[in-house]
């Protein structure tokens, strides 16, 4: 009896007291899980294409006698002397994570050539002539330094040949010259085309490989001399000496 009592009154107390309900297990709000999601954003961003342009020619100039109709040039024993070529350079190309490298063509750099033309009974008298040498005719580099892919093309490169010297008499015509000397071959060469993935990124290596594509270089050749006499003309002349070539040379294409 005493005993029954006595848990009636734990039970209402338990269900009275606000302490000891407290104490009670209950669940938390701030224990329920929650998902964030966050956007993700790489650090590998994307540029843009690099491209640079063409350069132009840089010949060196000309030399032209001519004399027809019963006409004469006399230089008195002086020479004739074609300019040399010039440099011709195309800018270097350089693009970053995801975009293209192509640099421009470059002209030509040829040397000038020295022209004698004597037609219809007419005389050209001077002295030694010279033609002019190539230059430099030079494409830039393209480099492609990226994560995510990306090619590199660098451009053609032009002419730098050397000059040459002509001498036509035709027609009962004469030239009367000292020595003759065409212009040697200069350079040209195209850029390299490199496309870096050398680079690791916090711990990842590139796997995108881009191509690698180096230009055409073009000639070097080295001058010509020549003599034509026709219908009872006459050329008179020294030492011909023809230009030696130069240098052609194509860049390295590195993927």
């Amino acid at each position: 009896m005493k005993f029954i009592l006595f848990t009636s009154l734990v039970i209402a107390a338990t269900t009275l007291s606000p302490v000891l309900v407290a104490g009670a297990p209950t669940q938390s709000t701030d224990s329920i899980s929650r998902r964030t999601y966050q956007p993700y954003n790489s650090f590998f961003d994307n540029y843009g294409n690099a491209q640079s342009g063409n350069s132009g020619n840089a010949d060196g100039g000309d030399v032209n006698q001519e004399a027809s109709g019963g006409s004469a040039i006399v230089s008195d024993g002086g020479e004739n002397q074609a300019g040399n070529g010039g440099e011709s350079i195309s800018g270097e190309a350089i693009s970053f994570d995801g975009g293209s490298a192509l640099s421009g063509n470059s002209g030509n750099a040829n040397g000038g050539n020295v022209n004698q033309i004597a037609s219809g009974e007419s005389v050209i008298v001077g002295g030694d002539n010279y033609a002019g040498n190539g230059g430099v005719s030079e494409s830039g580099d393209a480099i492609a330094k990226r994560y995510n892919g990306g090619s590199a093309q660098s451009g053609d490169s032009g002419d730098a040949n050397g000059g040459n010297v002509n001498q036509i008499a035709e027609g009962g015509s004469a030239i009367f010259g000292g020595d003759n000397t065409a212009g040697n071959g200069g350079e040209s060469i195209s850029g390299d085309a490199i496309s870096d993935d050398d680079d690791d990124y916090f711990g990842f290596n590139d796997s995108n490989s881009g191509n690698a594509r180096s230009g055409n270089s073009g000639n070097a050749n080295g001058g010509d001399v020549n003599q034509e006499a026709s219908g009872g003309s006459l050329i008179v002349g020294g030492d011909n000496q023809a230009g030696n070539g130069g240098l052609s040379e194509s860049g390295a294409a590195i993927a």
